[in-house]
């Protein structure tokens, strides 16, 4: 809903005082609770799964400490907050650092509703019912996550704490930093992807290109 061209009913236009896009956001929640209110109401809400999340981070704002902003590969224009609640199953008041991604809520949804998915199908998502009945007690495996531009071109990967970028179209200023550089960061230490590791850590570079140039190759 808090997107371009933005629109909020009378009821919420001009009460949030910041402006239209505060309005939008004011009106969410309300629509949100409004829907949370209903579930209970009918009795349903203990045995629903409710997931709420973005498909991209901020156009306006800011997604700090993230770097970068919506339509960026930095992870500012990627990484969204999750929220996954189901009374009935999953343990109330859990946060995980594992990665996962809006990738894994059509495989997640399937077995959960009772479906089967095609072996033919080369889906990137992950069934994630365990981890989200068990977040704590459930390790992931470790996966790789490509960062591609609107261009359509890999412009980064990261896997584990590693974080590789080889190129930018969006979110580098070259006038003022001159041509982009390939760039490693380390996201446990450097959440907000200042520090380059990329002439401390050859290996990971030569590992993380490598990968890069072989998935590529497979779309």
């Amino acid at each position: 809903m808090p997107h371009t061209p933005l629109h909020a009913s009378p009821q919420f236009k001009g009460k949030s005082e910041l402006g239209l896009y505060g309005d939008v956001m004011m009106e969410l929640d309300w629509s949100l609770g409004k829907i949370v209110k209903t579930l209970k109401e009918e009795g349903i809400y203990d045995n629903t799964l409710f997931i709420f999340t973005s498909d991209n981070g901020p156009e306006i704002g800011s997604a700090t400490p993230l770097r970068g902003k919506k339509a960026e590969t930095w992870d500012g224009g990627q990484r969204v907050p999750g929220i996954v609640v189901w009374p009935n199953k999953i343990p109330a008041g859990k946060e995980s650092n594992q990665m996962v991604s809006t990738l894994d809520i059509f495989p997640t949804l399937t077995n959960i509703s009772g479906g089967t998915i095609s072996e033919k199908l080369m889906l990137d998502g992950l069934d994630l019912s365990e981890f989200l009945a068990a977040p704590e007690s459930t390790v992931l495996p470790e996966r790789p996550f490509y960062y591609y531009a609107r261009n359509g071109e890999l412009e980064a990967v990261r896997l584990g704490k590693w974080k590789l970028h080889n190129k930018k179209t969006k979110g580098w200023n070259t006038k003022n930093n001159g041509e982009f550089k390939i760039a490693l960061y380390n996201l446990d230490s450097d959440i907000s992807e200042t520090k380059n590791e990329a002439k401390n850590q050859p290996e990971i570079v030569e590992k993380l290109t490598i990968m890069m140039e072989q998935f590529d190759a497979t779309l």
